[in-house]
């Protein structure tokens, strides 16, 4: 009964997404005037590259930085849940790229947690099994989608330069990869199905 109920809100949760896949770009594009200095160039334009020194001030917000340990889980979670997808439907796009900048997000992020001198975490979650390519597609825009939302929360109680600018970084990426994982479904994913609620822990 759950998972059917949760079938059914994906329907609905996507399908305000995918519609007009433009706005979530420009949603993403916003971003890109924030830490302007570290964007490289990269695939479609929205590579970027990081340089965190070895030591760092360590936050002194408890709840920020479970915050963080929270979104290193998920990033790292997303990446898994990405490459199995690839190897089921052996679909490559638009998860090459996407997998990539994952990779690039969860070193960031575990050097972030070595120069505060604090413990990353070691949590992982399980993977959703997919059933199809559209299922796939959904599940990766809901993550994106959460993803995104926990890089604004951080953001906002961010004051240390470096770590800001990687949260800032990562946020565009990260809202790229929404637009991309809305404009596959949109374009070839109708009758999407299977729900991933990172908040809800299932």
């Amino acid at each position: 009964m759950k998972r059917r109920n949760m079938l059914a809100g994906l329907a609905a949760f996507t399908a305000g997404l995918v519609v007009a896949p433009g706005a979530l770009l420009a949603r993403g594009m916003r971003g890109m005037g924030m830490g302007g200095g570290m964007m490289g160039h990269g695939p479609m334009g929205h590579g970027g590259t990081v340089s965190i020194p070895e030591k760092l001030p360590a936050p002194t917000d408890e709840s920020w930085v479970e915050g963080l340990r929270e979104l290193l889980v998920w990033e790292r979670h997303s990446r898994v849940q990405y490459e199995a997808d690839v190897g089921k439907f052996g679909a490559h796009m638009p998860y090459s790229m996407i997998i990539q900048q994952e990779y690039n997000h969860i070193a960031w992020l575990t050097s972030l947690f070595a120069a505060y001198g604090l413990h990353p975490g070691d949590t992982v979650q399980p993977t959703v099994e997919t059933r199809s390519l559209a299922e796939a597609y959904a599940v990766g825009l809901q993550l994106e989608t959460s993803l995104a939302g926990k890089y604004e929360t951080l953001l906002v109680g961010s004051a240390e330069p470096t770590t800001t600018q990687v949260l800032n970084l990562a946020l565009t990426q990260t809202r790229m990869h929404e637009h991309m994982f809305g404009r596959a479904g949109w374009m070839g994913g109708m009758g999407m199905g299977g729900m991933l609620d990172p908040d809800s822990g299932w």
